[in-house]
């Protein structure tokens, strides 16, 4: 998935803090472009929503099931 980063851990900085319901996925090496570093967090929060559109967490009775069962994004 590009977009704009996503909330897949709780950053040094207490800037971004991981999304419950990703909070169990295995998220595969991202780059963030803008800042040209391989720490893509969502500054912005649209890659955070997709993700969690996509692939939130299945079975953990909290948020919606996701449209990838695989869950590794």
């Amino acid at each position: 998935m590009i977009d704009t980063g996503v909330a897949y851990e709780d950053a040094a900085n207490g800037r971004f803090r991981v999304v419950r319901d990703l909070a169990d996925n295995r998220f595969a090496p991202g780059y963030d472009f803008v800042d040209d570093d391989d720490a893509p967090h969502d500054e912005h929060g649209h890659g955070t929503h997709v993700a969690g559109t996509i692939a939130p967490t299945t079975n953990n009775a909290y948020g919606v099931a996701g449209s990838d069962p695989s869950r590794q994004m």
